[in-house]
């Protein structure tokens, strides 16, 4: 997952520089859902889940279930406004999205092994 964060951080950038050199007047629903403002929280939170993750912290998992969340965000937004219909992109972020929620949900349990002095 870590490399579907990178991949999602250059994405957004990507779409950050195209939003800013060629800006169209919007709602403020539509900047939030499809403008640079959705494509930055998509940066920061994917940003912040894979430094998380890189150096092993505490609050890593919750931000990889909130950056896979974004994913599901992403396929569900072309249901609340308008936009240029296009499902097997939706789809792969929506089959993205479950993989990284479940994954990252998983809840770790130690294993519990006998100790060799019993022996």
């Amino acid at each position: 997952m870590g490399w579907i964060f990178t991949l999602s951080i250059l994405s957004a950038l990507v779409n950050i520089a195209r939003a800013v050199l060629h800006p169209r007047s919007r709602t403020l629903l539509q900047n939030l859902l499809v403008g640079p403002m959705f494509h930055s929280a998509v940066a920061a939170v994917s940003g912040l889940a894979l430094w998380a993750i890189w150096k092993d912290k505490s609050s890593a998992r919750g931000w990889a279930v909130a950056a896979s969340s974004i994913h599901i965000l992403d396929f569900l937004r072309q249901f609340i406004i308008p936009v240029r219909p296009a499902w097997d992109y939706y789809l792969i972020s929506l089959i993205v999205g479950i993989i990284g929620v479940v994954a990252f949900s998983w809840c770790d349990q130690e294993v519990v092994t006998p100790s060799s002095e019993s022996v």
